[in-house]
């Protein structure tokens, strides 16, 4: 149990070092989420891997190997006002990481010295959606896990408008088109994965949300 409460202890110090560093996350007097806001997930703790180096007589030290390891994974950022959603916002997918830093430092564990590591992660981008007082609005754009872009969608106060692109994931365009007036339709243009023209066809705002943005 004690154990466990000295490794939460160092997890939480070194987010919260990391996080003052940047002048992130920041609560108000009133308790609102202002400015950029980092969102980071717990992803790997391991317990396996600390080393303790203890004296074991005049002569010699005894070293014992126990690891302690986090890693924190980037899942969103973007900006707060008065707790609000504003402006960009970027989110991530913590499954697929790359462009790690790492941190080390040194603590004190039952009067012995001891490594502690924690890696920061990026996750590849997943979507990018615009809000203005905590709801889409403007450009939503997703993308595949080769960073191309899957979909460019425009929102107005929450609902798709105006206009559809969806792409394959080599980024050739898969179709394109633009709102029905008065329906909740779209008529697009479909395309080949190879570039030609396939046809037109209407699609649902519930097929654009499930399939291109949801998903």
């Amino acid at each position: 149990m004690k154990n466990s409460i000295f490794i939460l202890s160092i997890i939480a110090f070194n987010l919260y070092q990391f996080l003052s560093a940047q002048t992130i996350n920041i609560i108000d007097k009133q308790g609102y989420k202002q400015g950029l806001w980092k969102n980071y997930v717990v992803d790997t703790v391991n317990l396996g891997c600390m080393e303790i180096v203890r004296p074991d007589s005049v002569f010699r030290k005894q070293s014992i190997k126990h690891c302690y390891s986090v890693r924190f994974i980037l899942i969103s950022e973007g900006y707060y006002v008065d707790n609000k959603k504003e402006k960009v916002w970027k989110f991530y997918d913590k499954s697929d990481t790359y462009n790690c830093t790492y941190k080390s430092s040194k603590e004190k564990y039952k009067g012995d010295s001891a490594k502690f590591e924690t890696s920061y992660c990026l996750g590849k981008i997943i979507k990018e959606v615009f809000y203005r007082n905590d709801t889409i609005e403007g450009i939503y754009k997703s993308y595949y896990g080769n960073r191309n872009i899957k979909s460019i969608t425009h929102f107005n106060n929450g609902n798709i408008s105006d206009s559809i692109s969806c792409f394959y994931e080599n980024g050739n365009i898969l179709f394109s088109g633009n709102l029905i007036k008065g329906t909740e339709y779209f008529q697009v243009v479909e395309y080949y994965e190879s570039g030609g023209q396939r046809g037109i066809k209407k699609l649902s705002d519930n097929y654009i949300r499930n399939e291109w943005i949801n998903k």
